[in-house]
């Protein structure tokens, strides 16, 4: 059974570690633009063949969470166009936020779900990219 991790401290951890993973995974790291529906922003982006992978803390916003912005390939002539969001809040439980960090009871390993639909972007940048993402990077 999997339980949602909602202390504060814990999802700091979970955060922590599961971008650790990443950009071990992507070594290659650069500033690019990101491009989304409303506009697009610079930031460290970690990359390397197939996917790509940003992250930060957003706390200037309605609901205060992790952004875990994921792309296909690294684009060379365009901007980096996210493919899925996971974002989790940096406290508690909140719906409205569709990441969420849980921790196996048996296990006791972390696990990183998404409850909400996966939109926007190109199109074919949707439900048939994030299977194949994670695994390429981690192997």
């Amino acid at each position: 059974m999997l339980t949602a991790v909602i202390a504060k401290s814990e999802i700091a951890q979970c955060q922590r570690r599961l971008a650790s993973a990443l950009k071990t995974g992507l070594a290659t790291h650069e500033r690019l633009r990101i491009g989304h529906q409303g506009g697009s922003f610079v930031q460290k982006v970690f990359h390397g063949p197939g996917l790509w992978y940003s992250t930060s803390r957003e706390d200037e916003v309605e609901i205060p969470r992790y952004w875990n912005g994921f792309g296909q390939g690294k684009s060379d002539d365009t901007d980096q166009i996210i493919a899925v969001e996971i974002n989790a809040p940096i406290v508690g439980y909140e719906p409205r936020v569709s990441g969420l960090f849980a921790r196996d009871d048996e296990s006791n390993e972390y696990v990183v779900l998404h409850r909400g639909g996966i939109g926007g972007g190109r199109k074919g940048h949707r439900q048939a990219c994030l299977p194949k993402l994670v695994p390429e990077c981690l192997g």
